[in-house]
């Protein structure tokens, strides 16, 4: 350890007051008076003092005592009757022999508070209950308040976002669960709320910062990058990437550890330039400037440590699914750093082509960690089965759509996790059929390859119509799609999709192609949907069928007449199983690929964008329900 990182480290020791708390060496008043636990409870440093223990548990700062102090202050600060963290309302409430203030309830300590609790495995079955009270206040916009019945708060929904991420992680879903859910449920549901408080606070920014009061700008956007920027550089990098740039170009020259400490949260979300140049300015940073600023000095330690790799930041954002502190348990970076390179071996392999497939199947397989492949990146997680048993799977999106590039994708993860399955997951079309329509999963029981085609005199096109059966396995699995019903649960459940089943109007400008065909497109939706499109409400189903596929975005209907005339049992269409299926060929024998598709289109007619979203997610839940039921043997 550098010599200027011991003296931050304890300059930290120094500034905690003795009943625990932090903030000492900011009092420049030799006249004010001496700071209490009293004191303390009217107004807690709750923020700063969780920065300064964060800052020295990360960084090996050896001496526990420092953070069992802040601990025990943490406790008796806490609101007994409620379970909440409180601040004084500003009006004192009579009592005998004097006043007191009286006390609301903190959202914006609470939830810092219980995120800790979590992290250092303090969190009890009561700490539940509270955080279920907390979760509640969430507002319609997505925002949390500061005390219950006001509006949106920046900072609280900051604070409440780093909670969601914590108690959403595989670690604590057990810990956090309400009475009645269960854990893949439960884990939906945080993740909504992630998401939700996310967007709030992306939509806040104004001229590319956050602005808060008559403060400065650039300080608070700082701020808010330090507690959510690691989440941003996972889940919306645009944002990071937008907020940093305006930091960087508007700061000091004389950059403060918590500028750089901000942009190392974000390091992954910046472009090449802005790279290269906040990793001179670290380069050349000899020694940490004390300052009489707790969060500052908190800051500064964590970005002094990794300051000479700042790639070790985006293992450790991996590691803790994009939270603040960049831990993902109460133990110092260094192990976390030095892992061994992700294990071999993987039980699934999901692949996905377009973005929005790609959110839907991380929605479901969260939490989960990103590495660096040989080849690309990958994201990991780790699922146990209804059996008990624990699958790993690995999640990647091909670089565009076409068999070459799924082709690829899968040569790759192959080259590097040797997955035993590989799980093609998103949408398709589909052929119009009473049996399923939109929104329902198709499961590819054969493909028929039309990619290879030869151009005859007077503009015909002659197809090589290839393709075959799937892998065994993968026959066994669909064929039992029946009987698996019950035990792979509601899948399609709007409470776990987060989203209604659209409606599908029968407006007639909404029918392409011949009448004949636009007659039996207009039959098949009638049967699913009703005579006018709105009025079915059952859930989405899955089946198995034969998919077609070729190098072209299927949306002509005399263009699917014609591939049915060479497969007139064709159900769906896509535009990448084949390059999966040539990827997994091997001298020692095939290995399965299962591909799943949510229907986004019924050929010949004009559907809305809401159901390429539905379809995405109906794909992407069935496949987990799928693993979680132990219903495929890798």
């Amino acid at each position: 350890m550098s010599k200027s990182l011991g003296y931050a480290q304890e300059w930290l020791v120094a500034d905690q007051y003795p009943h625990g708390e932090w903030g000492r060496c900011e009092t420049t008043d030799p006249t004010a008076d001496t700071r209490t636990l009293l004191v303390s409870r009217i107004k807690p440093h709750l923020f700063i003092s969780s920065q300064a223990a964060l800052a020295l548990k990360a960084t090996g700062y050896p001496d526990e005592s420092p953070n069992e102090r802040f601990f025990h202050w943490l406790a008796q600060v806490r609101h007994q009757q409620s379970g909440f963290w409180t601040n004084a309302s500003g009006t004192k409430v009579p009592m005998i022999g004097g006043g007191a203030w009286s006390e609301v309830k903190n959202v914006r300590h609470t939830a810092k508070a219980l995120d800790l609790y979590l992290l250092a495995k303090k969190f009890t079955a009561g700490d539940a209950s509270v955080l279920h009270d907390l979760l509640s206040y969430q507002l319609a916009d997505g925002a949390f308040p500061q005390n219950p019945s006001e509006a949106g708060d920046l900072w609280s929904t900051a604070y409440t976002i780093n909670l969601l991420i914590r108690a959403a992680h595989q670690d604590h879903l057990n810990q956090t669960i309400p009475r009645g859910s269960t854990p893949a449920d439960w884990g939906v549901d945080l993740r909504n709320k992630l998401a939700r408080a996310r967007a709030w606070i992306c939509n806040q920014i104004q001229d590319g910062l956050w602005r808060v009061d008559d403060k400065p700008p650039v300080w608070i956007s700082e701020a808010v990058l330090v507690e959510i920027g690691a989440d941003l550089a996972l889940h919306r990098s645009d944002v990071a990437l937008q907020v940093a740039r305006k930091v960087w170009r508007e700061g000091q020259q004389d950059r403060r550890g918590q500028t750089l400490w901000a942009m190392l949260l974000v390091f992954q979300a910046l472009d090449d330039a802005l790279q290269t140049e906040v990793r001179s300015s670290l380069e050349s940073w000899r020694e940490i400037k004390i300052v009489r600023n707790t969060f500052d000095m908190a800051c500064s330690v964590r970005a002094f440590a990794l300051k000479a790799n700042p790639e070790q930041a985006n293992i450790l954002l991996a590691s803790s699914d994009g939270h603040e502190s960049l831990m993902r348990t109460w133990t110092s970076w260094q192990p976390e750093v030095a892992r061994q390179p992700l294990r071999q071996d993987m039980d699934f392999a999901i692949i996905s082509i377009r973005d929005d497939e790609f959110e839907a199947v991380l929605k479901f397989f969260s939490p989960y960690e990103k590495f660096p492949g040989a080849r690309r990146d990958y994201f990991v997680a780790t699922v146990r089965s209804c059996k008990g048993r624990e699958f790993r799977v690995a999640m990647l999106r091909a670089h565009e759509q076409g068999h070459g590039s799924a082709q690829a994708a899968a040569a790759d993860v192959i080259a590097d996790l040797n997955p035993r399955w590989l799980l093609l997951v998103g949408i398709a079309g589909a052929v119009p059929e009473s049996e399923f329509s939109l929104g329902d999963v198709v499961l590819a029981s054969r493909v028929a390859d039309f990619s290879v085609t030869a151009a005859l005199p007077g503009g015909d096109t002659e197809y090589a119509a290839r393709g075959g059966p799937a892998h065994k396995a993968v026959q066994e699995v669909v064929a039992q799609l029946v009987p698996l019903k019950a035990k792979i649960g509601e899948w399609g459940d709007p409470a776990r999709l987060g989203v209604e089943r659209p409606a599908a109007p029968l407006n007639e400008d909404r029918f392409v192609g011949p009448q004949e065909w636009r007659d039996k497109v207009k039959l098949a939706l009638a049967s699913n949907f009703g005579p006018t499109g709105t009025e079915s409400k059952r859930l989405p189903r899955a089946t198995s069928a034969s998919v077609g596929s070729g190098n072209k975005l299927m949306k002509d209907p005399e263009l699917l007449q014609e591939w049915l005339s060479f497969s007139r049992d064709l159900k769906a269409v896509e535009m990448e199983l084949p390059g999966v299926y040539e990827a997994a060929r091997d001298r020692n024998g095939d290995r399965p690929v299962l591909a799943i598709r949510g229907i986004s289109d019924v050929i010949g007619y004009k559907r809305s964008p809401e159901w390429t979203a539905y379809a995405c997610l109906t794909a992407a839940s069935f496949t987990h329900a799928l693993i979680i039921a132990d219903a495929i043997n890798p």
